[in-house]
């Protein structure tokens, strides 16, 4: 649908990096309307009565603040040991990919005639005069 009506398709937010916008995990509505939203710290959770998503109606008891800190929170996983797998495969990678960007490869960034001569300033400049005197 066009977002201005019940029905849209909006059924689950999920972020968890980044400094703009709402970390957490929430359902119906958009970003900024969500039906149920949990943040990141469970510390300031909302509920809303409506949102573009869902039927209309009451989430908590109407004498409850919209704003509320969860007693309980259950999580269910589905997919199996095979998603389990999967998932473990994905945070290696992650974590192998981060530890990459950590590493310079230091030979290679001195090769690199640009790096020396704008990244590292003068540090090499007697590499240029023993150029100009033709090696020696």
């Amino acid at each position: 649908t066009d977002g201005t009506s019940a029905g849209t398709d909006h059924f689950q937010y999920l972020k968890i990096r980044g400094r703009q916008g709402h970390q957490g995990i929430g359902f119906g509505g958009d970003e900024y309307t969500l039906r149920l939203f949990l943040d990141r710290n469970f510390e300031e959770c909302r509920a809303a009565k409506f949102d573009l998503t869902y039927d209309e109606g009451p989430i908590r008891p109407a004498d409850q603040p919209a704003i509320f800190k969860p007693n309980i929170i259950e999580c269910w996983g589905l997919g199996g040991e095979e998603a389990a797998q999967a998932q473990v495969l994905e945070h290696a990678d992650i974590e192998r990919m981060q530890l990459n960007r950590r590493k310079v490869d230091k030979k290679k960034f001195v090769e690199n005639e640009f790096d020396r001569q704008f990244l590292l300033g003068g540090t090499y400049a007697h590499q240029q005069q023993v150029d100009d005197r033709g090696g020696q």
